[in-house]
């Protein structure tokens, strides 16, 4: 009989011999067994790979995630600071639309109002005009159309829009506060300006050379004078300050009404002065009564516009 051998699934003696005398250890492992470690081995091997791979992966996100986080905290800023140009552009439109709505009240007051009836003229009146001859404010030309917003992240295009937004009103804001001041400043000229016929009656005698009722003589008449009842009222015709409140050789009583930047007003003949030198009157406040005193024919108002001392027609001034 053939010896019996060992077998595949026996196991292996291993012999584990000592230094210095000790005694020798024996070790029974199974055949299959270091195989199996081995194997064991490159699995944990190539799971720790992979595990690293997937490390790295996640710290790629993180890094990705960083910057996300960092944008989105710019974008944050960004946007909170296009929400206060929309309130500054908010709060400058409505500016204007307070401005607007002034200067429509501006416009509807220049509008001159209706004088008191005119007297009958001897001829038509010529129209009225300003002193100063001014004229008024170009129309200011519409304001450009926003420019194109340049290529860019939504919330920078978004930025520029309205920063040209805001600078698009505050330009017409500051448009429409010059035609403010203008306006008001016209409004006060035109405050000034004797536009209404101081007293109800005829004109009698008008502005220019004329013979004189005294002498007989061609001469200079300085003014209108407008026929009327005794006593009927004298009104200021715009807003003054009384130069002067007295009596003038040829004049009678005599008042004499300072309108600012020069311009003058004088009423003769009074037969009563109802205001004092100093004295502050708006127009259509009564300053006297019509009379005959000093050098008159008949009850009458003489009535004088001067401009830096200088006799004018009084019709250039009157409106209907």
């Amino acid at each position: 009989m053939r010896p019996r051998g060992r077998g595949p699934g026996d196991p292996v003696t291993v012999l584990v011999v000592g230094t210095h005398g000790e005694a020798v250890r024996r070790y029974q492992v199974k055949r299959g067994l270091p195989r199996r470690l081995a194997f064991a081995a490159a699995l944990a091997l190539a799971a720790l790979g992979g595990t690293g791979v997937h490390y790295a992966s996640l710290l790629g996100v993180a890094a990705a995630n960083r910057a996300l986080r960092d944008e989105n905290a710019a974008l944050r800023l960004r946007l909170s600071d296009v929400e206060q140009q929309v309130a500054h552009v908010s709060a400058t439109l409505d500016d204007v639309e307070r401005l607007d709505a002034s200067l429509r009240a501006s416009s509807g007051r220049l509008e001159p109002a209706r004088a008191a009836p005119r007297p009958r003229p001897q001829d038509e009146a010529a129209p009225a005009s300003a002193p100063d001859g001014r004229s008024g404010p170009a129309p200011a030309p519409p304001l450009a159309p926003p420019a194109a917003a340049p290529e860019g992240r939504p919330a920078s295009r978004a930025g520029a829009a309205l920063g040209e937004l805001r600078d698009r009103a505050e330009r017409g804001a500051g448009e429409l506060r010059g035609a403010l001041a203008y306006f008001d400043a016209q409004r006060s000229l035109l405050d000034r300006i004797p536009a209404v016929w101081p007293a109800r009656g005829y004109v009698t005698s008008d502005y220019g050379t004329r013979l004189d009722p005294y002498t007989a003589e061609r001469a200079i008449h300085r003014g209108l004078d407008i026929a009327a009842r005794p006593g009927d009222p004298v009104l200021a015709p715009s807003d003054a300050v009384v130069e002067f409140a007295g009596v003038e050789h040829g004049y009678g009583n005599v008042v004499v009404l300072d309108h600012g930047g020069g311009l003058k007003t004088r009423f003769g003949h009074l037969s009563r002065i109802l205001v004092r030198r100093g004295e502050r009157v708006t127009k259509g406040t009564q300053v006297g009564a019509v009379g005959s005193t000093g050098k008159s024919t008949g009850p009458h108002l003489h009535y004088e516009v001067r401009v830096d001392g200088t006799a004018e027609n009084p019709r250039k001034f009157l409106m209907e």
